[in-house]
């Protein structure tokens, strides 16, 4: 008896080794804004994984510091094949002054997609820039900057999962 449970165990850790080592992974790539244009900043959303991601939803929510209302805007990607970048579009209030370094442009990311093995995962993370071109090397872009050091991804279940994801 001992045998098999071990026997067993061994294949159940094996096969979930497996899926993280093959599943999707999506998360921010680079994030810029076009200085020619002072007008778009664009966020580049790779899959980092080995296999495709399924239902991709992106949600950008983006405001400037003294700003008092966020803007939301869904990003409907379907699927993201492994190793490919999708670029998101993120247009610049009219009022933007780039060269007003008291204010700060936030853009804060909620991004769901299922994987290969129909596990819905949410990926959240937070980039800010700082208006201020006097430091550009690169005249045509500018990079933004993660606000924090992390991002947070989170496995969906139950009805969240089928609201979010669509069915199992």
């Amino acid at each position: 008896m001992c045998l098999w449970r071990a026997t067993s165990d061994l294949v159940d850790d094996s096969k979930q080794n497996a899926e993280r080592q093959l599943r999707a992974y999506i998360g921010p790539g680079d994030v810029f804004i076009d200085v020619s244009t002072k007008e778009i900043i664009y966020m580049t959303i790779s899959n980092f994984g080995l296999t495709p991601a399924f239902k991709v939803v992106a949600t950008t929510d983006h405001w400037l510091s003294d700003a008092s209302e966020k803007v939301t805007k869904p990003h409907i990607f379907g699927m993201f094949d492994p190793r490919k970048d999708n670029v998101i579009a993120i247009v610049l209030p009219e009022d933007t002054n780039l060269q007003d370094r008291a204010r700060t442009f936030f853009v804060d990311t909620t991004i769901t997609y299922k994987d290969a093995f129909d596990v819905c995962y949410e990926r959240k993370f937070l980039y800010h820039l700082n208006l201020d071109l006097a430091f550009v090397k690169d005249p045509r872009k500018m990079m933004m900057y993660p606000a924090s050091g992390q991002s947070d991804e989170r496995i969906m279940t139950g009805d969240e999962a089928v609201r979010r994801c669509g069915k199992n």
